[in-house]
């Protein structure tokens, strides 16, 4: 049942209620009145009744004539009758007190008959054609003084039914009212940039019963309930990434200001020394200096582009272009081409894999770059001759893992705990390589972007094992 139909069986079924509740109220009333307060008391009418006197009225030629034993009665009885035409002024009576009006206004017998305490008699009518015209008889008896709590019980009674009215408006007003003025509430609270729905004092959602399902009254507008915790869930994500963005800015300027400074610094002054015109620099010193300035260029142009990275992949802003390929075959080249540079060569590295092959969708590019930074760090941060050996190996969830494990100085609790932190350098035994200390945080990320997760053990004197493990993938992807 979509959102329109059961608001208008809502409200239909609240109208039905109340209209219910109004009819009951109704017989109830009536009930009462017909119980405290009867036409006559029960000695009259055995004596004479309303449709007796009634029956037994005459009219010819103006006069009105009246069955004179039961005027008798009247009389005997302390009674007294009235007999009103249309208009209800009055053109018989017999017995009369001075206190009753000889026309009665619309309305006004009626609030005699229900109030007898008014008037101090209880009142009997009768209607009836007679003459051409609408006749009223009314015969009036003395009020029980006996019973005066009858009035005061009708004034409590008649209260108790305005006050029963009141509670149903209050009651519907909620369940109909109440949610849409929350609602209304909410809206108001996102627009201020408060990305939540409005609580009560315990802080609970006052949509939500206290163990978290919705309320009955707020059933109706579950669509509307849903499509604003939705959005109220966006633009809080939203603001976090503005926040996120915006601290990850504020970082990527800080520390690229701070690790710039100091090469640059290098190059300004070998800059300044080569165009000073007090010094006349030989061609090996000038060679020297444009090499140290290279160097200190290169660097700049790696941290530049280090920082580029992380920031890319910080804010999920790298696009990874996967092909399904051979891991066994990619991981051989990256090993191959790291044991064949300056530095590998210092180092005993080696390569296995128990399968043959391991097919996986990654790319090529940037999966590269992790596992190159990470055979990097081990190659670089180890004295030299140290084994390093890396394995391929299937898991038996049909996953696989990549293990870059040596027998070098090992890590300390903290070196190993912030290897991943940017910035962050560990101690360098080749004092000739000076890193950006980004290589470790990029790999982690670069891993994590292509599902897989990395583990590092090492104890100081003891060697270090890097793990890089990778689930199974959806072939069909």
């Amino acid at each position: 049942m979509n959102i329109k139909r059961r608001l208008a069986w809502n409200f239909v079924s609240r109208l039905l209620l109340l209209l219910f509740i109004w009819a009951a109220l109704f017989t109830i009333v009536m009930l009462t009145f017909e119980l405290l307060f009867e036409d006559k008391p029960k000695e009259v009418a055995q004596k004479a009744s309303v449709q007796k006197i009634a029956a037994s009225t005459k009219f010819h030629s103006g006069i009105i004539e009246v069955n004179p034993q039961l005027l008798d009665s009247l009389q005997k009885n302390n009674m007294w009758l009235q007999i009103l035409n249309e208009t209800g002024k009055v053109i018989y009576s017999y017995n009369q007190p001075q206190s009753i009006p000889n026309r009665y206004a619309p309305g006004e017998l009626v609030s005699h008959y229900v109030f007898p305490a008014k008037t101090g008699y209880y009142l009997s009518t009768w209607y009836d054609t007679a003459a051409g015209q609408t006749i009223t008889w009314v015969i009036g008896a003395p009020w029980n003084k006996t019973t005066p709590w009858n009035y005061t019980v009708n004034n409590l009674w008649m209260a108790s039914i305005i006050f029963t009215v009141f509670l149903v408006a209050i009651l519907f007003g909620s369940q109909l009212g109440a949610p849409i003025l929350h609602i209304l509430s909410w809206v108001q609270t996102l627009s201020r940039g408060l990305y939540m729905e409005p609580v009560n004092r315990k802080g609970n959602p006052l949509s939500r019963t206290k163990h978290g399902r919705v309320k009955r009254s707020y059933r109706i507008y579950k669509e509307v309930i849903d499509a604003l915790n939705q959005l109220t869930d966006t633009l809080k994500k939203s603001k976090e990434e503005r926040e996120r963005l915006e601290k990850t800015r504020e970082e990527w300027m800080t520390g690229i200001s701070h690790d710039i400074k100091t090469p640059l610094s290098t190059v300004k002054g070998y800059a300044d020394m080569l165009a000073s015109q007090q010094y006349h620099w030989n061609e090996q010193e000038v060679r020297r200096f444009a090499a140290i300035i290279q160097e200190r260029s290169i660097y700049m142009e790696g941290l530049i582009e280090d920082f580029n990275l992380t920031f890319r992949l910080k804010n999920d802003a790298l696009p990874l272009h996967c092909e399904r390929g051979d891991i066994i075959e990619f991981v051989r080249e990256a090993v191959i081409d790291m044991a064949n540079t300056p530095y590998g060569k210092k180092h005993n590295i080696t390569f296995k894999s128990d399968v043959q092959t391991i097919y996986y969708s990654f790319d090529r590019k940037w999966l590269l770059r992790a596992i190159d930074n990470l055979l990097a760090n081990a190659v670089n941060h180890n004295p030299e001759n140290t084994y390093i050996q890396v394995i391929v190996e299937r898991l038996p969830n049909h996953g696989f893992q990549i293990v870059i494990r040596d027998n070098g100085i090992g890590m300390d609790e903290e070196t190993k705990l912030r290897l991943f932190e940017r910035y962050f350098r560990g101690t360098d035994t080749n004092q000739i390589y000076k890193g950006t200390g980004l290589g470790m945080a990029i790999s982690r990320q670069l891993i994590e972007a292509h599902q897989g997760n990395i583990v590092v053990n090492s104890n100081p004197n003891k060697g270090t094992e890097v793990i890089v493990r990778f689930e199974e993938q959806d072939d069909s992807k």
